[in-house]
């Protein structure tokens, strides 16, 4: 590879606690796998040929690492963020790398590659959802169709009473945003009321991320990564939209093929959602 082809690119989680320069070839496209872990995650991966590694801050030991059925892929996020970073695979050279996490990278201009990685390995079984329904699911002659699902391990869960079903007659808002953190974390947006929607698990492993005007705490699972929704957070108060409502990421949820739902709205978070995020 000629040196004049190799730019250096720079990544970092959403609250800089990790921060790595990779030098690779110019970013034009990125892989889209469609099993279980990388569907639930959003992930678009990259495989530099030849490509050069360092932290910036933190290291391999400041990220958890997830493995699943044989274990030889360790998935790398950050314990704090729960933004996906990369990963390993004892069976390949080092150097896959999430696309979400590179700066200034804008992914939906890139060409993407689709795999089909759900047809290897043993067909993933979906953890039982183990919470109560939501409010919404049990008023009597509710017409809501229910939805549940979760993280990948199965210690995270949420159940969705949806006005409409989640397919071409859905006729709610979904949205891919391009925000410092929507991007990072690949989130598919939908916006049910509070009372449609329960979030269960054990707290010490429901992961909570405040930033910013602190309204919102991104949820998501200490053990795998897997980013699950959008809670009040603890500058939330009575009676404003994050205290009313409870955004999921649509990822997650059980049998929903994002494919069949309406065209998503794709939302220049980026330049409209106030304080500017300054990269590390």
């Amino acid at each position: 590879m000629a040196g004049s082809d190799i730019k250096t690119y720079r990544g970092n989680c959403h609250c800089g606690a990790i921060v790595f320069e990779a030098e690779m070839a110019e970013i034009k496209a990125a892989k889209a796998c469609n099993c279980s872990i990388c569907h639930k995650k959003g992930y678009l991966w990259l495989y530099p040929e030849g490509e050069r590694l360092r932290f910036v801050k933190g290291s391999d030991d400041s990220m958890t690492g997830y493995t699943f059925g044989s274990g030889k892929i360790k998935h790398q996020f950050c314990p704090t963020c729960a933004t996906p970073l990369m990963a390993r695979n004892d069976d390949a050279p080092p150097g896959k790398r999430l696309a979400h996490a590179i700066q200034g990278l804008n992914t939906w201009d890139l060409k993407i590659e689709p795999f089909n990685g759900a047809e290897i390995g043993a067909p993933y079984e979906h953890p039982e959802f183990k919470g109560h329904l939501p409010e919404a699911a049990t008023v009597e002659g509710s017409s809501t169709t229910l939805y549940t699902g979760g993280c990948h391990c199965g210690r995270v869960g949420v159940a969705v009473a949806s006005e409409w079903p989640l397919d071409k007659r859905y006729e709610g808002r979904t949205i891919e945003c391009n925000c410092s953190i929507c991007e990072r974390n690949a989130y598919r947006w939908m916006y049910p009321p509070r009372q449609a929607v329960t979030l269960a698990g054990e707290e010490a492993d429901i992961g909570r991320y405040p930033f910013g005007r602190r309204k919102f705490d991104k949820t998501f699972c200490r053990v795998c990564g897997v980013n699950v929704s959008n809670d009040r957070g603890p500058e939330a108060v009575a009676g404003d939209w994050p205290e009313a409502n409870h955004p999921v990421n649509i990822r997650v949820l059980r049998g929903v093929d994002l494919e069949r739902l309406p065209a998503v709205e794709k939302y220049d978070g980026w330049n409209k959602l106030p304080p500017a995020y300054e990269n590390p």
